[in-house]
């Protein structure tokens, strides 16, 4: 199923790891996500080259997703990827998976070439 495809809206996010145990060989950002229809998964986000988290904590209440998307335009991924062109020979690969929340405002991004559901 592709990352756009999901019910994002309303669906919570439980929990963030930053996984760098293969330190810059398949570093991992595993998100828990529970849908709105109750079923729980663990989304494992491999091979990331960088990720932006602007996150607000603080609030006593269950944090919200308000949506998620894939993209190839945000502005972000557009100048990281011509900051690294010449590094990487696997940039073209990247993606750009966006999460947003309503309950704290936060939002990430997440450059990885591969998205797991477990």
């Amino acid at each position: 199923m592709r990352f756009d495809d999901f019910d994002w809206h309303d669906s919570i996010l439980e929990y963030i790891i930053i996984n760098r145990q293969d330190l810059g060989l398949n570093d991992i950002v595993e998100l828990g996500i529970t849908w709105t229809s109750g079923e729980s998964v663990t989304l494992l986000f491999m091979n990331v080259r960088k990720c932006i988290m602007n996150l607000n904590f603080g609030i006593d209440t269950k944090d919200w997703v308000y949506c998620a998307y894939e993209t190839d335009d945000d502005e972000d991924f557009i100048f990281y990827k011509k900051q690294v062109v010449n590094i990487y020979d696997d940039i073209d690969k990247l993606k750009c998976f966006v999460i947003e929340t309503s309950t704290t405002g936060s939002v990430m991004k997440i450059f990885a070439s591969q998205m797991v559901v477990k």
